[in-house]
């Protein structure tokens, strides 16, 4: 027997769930307790018991429910937590993002008026030029 599928026989409410690990493409099969994640659906990104350096790694959902082979081979191990991405696009990526482009745009303001401060010691000359145009001025036009 593997003992590891177990649980599966004396806990009704432990199910299994598939999921693909996204390096090497390799599925394998993992359990929960059903009334602690019903929550959890195809496509989710789960944190699963592994054998990395700190016995944990994610994987994405492609069943839940799945049917275990209670005499097969494979190690079936736990589902440790559901990765929250919603919350953490909407609470940290998203702003961040609206931060950046606040300072960038912030930057890009502070350079063009460094750059305006410093063309209008030079103003008269420049007007002389025809691309110019300082501070909304239209460059002149020779007679």
């Amino acid at each position: 027997m593997n003992y590891t599928t177990a649980i599966f026989l004396i806990n009704k409410n432990v199910i299994a769930i598939e999921a693909l690990y996204e390096e090497g493409g390799k599925m394998e099969t993992f359990k929960t307790f059903n009334d602690f994640d019903t929550t959890i659906n195809v496509g989710d990104i789960l944190v699963v018991e592994s054998g990395t350096r700190h016995k944990m790694t994610t994987v994405k959902v492609t069943k839940v429910d799945a049917q275990v082979d209670l005499d097969g081979p494979a190690q079936v191990k736990w589902v440790i937590a559901k990765v929250d991405k919603d919350s953490f696009e909407k609470n940290i990526l998203q702003p961040e993002a609206s931060a950046i482009e606040k300072i960038k745009s912030a930057e890009m303001r502070a350079k063009r008026q460094a750059l305006a401060d410093a063309l209008l010691m030079d103003k008269d000359e420049l007007k002389a030029l025809p691309l110019a145009a300082v501070n909304g001025d239209r460059p002149q036009k020779e007679s």
